[in-house]
């Protein structure tokens, strides 16, 4: 506290506060005579005083004369005012330090101001951002608060619902979607502004905040109303097809892209001999031992043993379904050609030798070799299918020798004979028939094929030279618009001179300088 006194121009104490009273001694009236020089002006300085608990406390006094009229006499006195000088000092320092608080409070809040403005225009940024994005996205999106009310509706919304986002903000979304009756996804009907009831898929997730206390509900949702028109559709005529395959006569078979069947119609299992049973448990390798090769338009000629033990021969035709360039599905159609045994000869290759062919040989085409002996007929011939043709040979010949002395392992060979050799394939030469249904299938089913008849003599000797002739009239007209070839081999010496100029004129001859390469 500061000192407070009043004195007379005698240094006459006349009051004076406690503080002063505890600070009063004859030395410190001493002192405060000795640097007083007066009682004509205010008086100011520091003076050190003895203080009972503080010890030695130094002390700004400040002397102010006073005047006082009483009517009679004029009374001088002076006011003294002290302070603590360690006081005043205190009170700057923690002024100082307010001043210093004030001034880094401040520079927090400008600090913390500036860090505001940057969330503020993130926040801002990533409003927009979001904004464009939900502009965009295939799928309409509804976003409401705790008390299910619109706040979000995108430009897919508007288009599946009719409804815009003017229309609906604020407003009820379980009245346009019944989300709550669906749960987190399922299908719902709803009602468009301007078109007919229209299906939708939505999918719905909470929102949440870090007290787990409600804050809304994500619905985004597309439109699959021509998704199950279509869908409607394919189970229409998948209930068509399937009871059109129920009722057909060929025997059809369908699987997965594993193998896995997933129908077989009657007429297939009363040839295969297959009991009523699940599609689920039968497989293709379970069917056929043989296994099938999977690709698109292939023929396959297979031995089949049904379920009684018998073994037949089946014809089968494979189609394939692919979706994005892979395998989805197959069907396979079955034959019986346990009465065509003979007739039917599958297309097959052999491996592939680098390089050119050595000779040039035309599609649709049928050569002549005037040879007593069929050497250069089968070199061209074994030539050909080394080199990417499917090739069929009917020949005289013991088919041994020929797969022994040029290669020959996958190439059909006819032998025409007339008694059946096994387990050769075997033709008898008055079935000219027959051969021809044989090469006319081959040629149908061949990519680039390629077959040598020899034995030419051997038929005659079986069959008029009118039948002869009209034989290769039926196999030019077969292979002319085809793109495969045919080599025939015939001596000429053993027909008169109009008889093979007759069978010239259907043919082409294939000289040795024909070659691509020069021998």
């Amino acid at each position: 506290m500061d000192l407070m006194a009043l004195f007379d121009e005698r240094w006459e104490k006349i009051m004076s506060n406690s503080t002063f009273e505890a600070l009063l001694t004859d030395k410190f009236i001493d002192d405060l005579k000795n640097l007083s020089d007066g009682f004509d002006k205010q008086e100011c300085f520091d003076i050190s005083v003895n203080d009972p608990e503080k010890g030695e406390v130094a002390y700004h006094i400040s002397l102010t004369p006073l005047k006082l009229d009483d009517g009679a006499n004029d009374r001088r006195l002076f006011l003294l005012h002290g302070f603590d000088l360690n006081q005043i000092k205190a009170m700057e320092d923690e002024l100082a330090a307010s001043k210093k608080a004030l001034e880094e409070m401040t520079l927090e809040y400008y600090l913390q101001r500036e860090d505001l403005l940057v969330v503020s225009n993130q926040i801002e940024n990533l409003n927009n951002h979001l904004e464009a994005v939900l502009a965009t996205v295939p799928s309409g999106v509804a976003v409401t608060d705790s008390n299910g009310k619109i706040k979000t509706w995108n430009r897919k919304a508007e288009e599946i619902t009719g409804y815009t986002q003017a229309e609906v903000l604020g407003k009820a979304l379980e009245d346009l979607i019944p989300f709550n009756e669906i749960g987190m996804e399922g299908e719902c009907t709803i009602e468009p502004k301007n078109r007919e009831k229209a299906v939708i898929l939505l999918n719905q997730s909470r929102l949440e905040e870090d007290n787990e206390i409600d804050a809304g509900t994500v619905v985004s949702f597309i439109d699959i109303t021509e998704k199950k028109r279509l869908e409607e559709k394919i189970r229409v005529e998948n209930e068509y097809l399937s009871m059109v395959l129920d009722r057909t006569p060929i025997a059809t078979i369908t699987a997965d892209s594993d193998g896995r069947v997933k129908m077989i119609n009657p007429a297939a299992r009363e040839l295969l001999e297959i009991e009523e049973q699940s599609e689920s448990e039968l497989t293709l390798s379970g069917i056929f031992k043989t296994p099938i090769e999977v690709k698109d338009g292939k023929y396959q000629r297979i031995n089949l043993t049904r379920g009684g033990g018998v073994t037949i021969p089946i014809m089968a035709s494979v189609s394939t379904f692919e979706s994005e360039n892979e395998l989805t599905g197959v069907v396979i159609t079955l034959t019986d050609i346990t009465d065509l045994e003979g007739i039917i000869v599958l297309p097959s290759k052999e491996v592939t030798e680098l390089g050119e062919s050595r000779y040039r040989i035309d599609a649709g085409t049928i050569y002549i070799f005037d040879e007593e002996k069929p050497s250069l007929a089968l070199e061209v011939f074994a030539d050909g299918v080394k080199h990417g043709m499917e090739g069929l040979c009917i020949t005289r010949m013991n088919p041994k020798k020929i797969r022994a002395k040029y290669g020959l392992e996958n190439t059909p060979i006819i032998w025409l004979v007339k008694n059946k050799i096994p387990p050769e394939t075997c033709l008898s030469p008055n079935e000219l028939s027959l051969c021809f249904e044989m090469i006319d299938n081959f040629v149908k089913q061949a990519e680039k094929g390629l077959i040598l008849i020899e034995g030419v003599e051997y038929l005659m000797t079986q069959n008029s030279f009118v039948s002869i002739h009209k034989f290769f009239q039926l196999v030019n007209d077969c292979v002319m618009p085809s793109n495969s070839s045919a080599l025939v081999t015939l001596d000429g010496a053993t027909l008169t001179t109009q008889e093979f100029h007759l069978i010239k004129r259907e043919m082409e001859e294939i000289e040795v300088e024909k070659r691509i390469e020069d021998e």
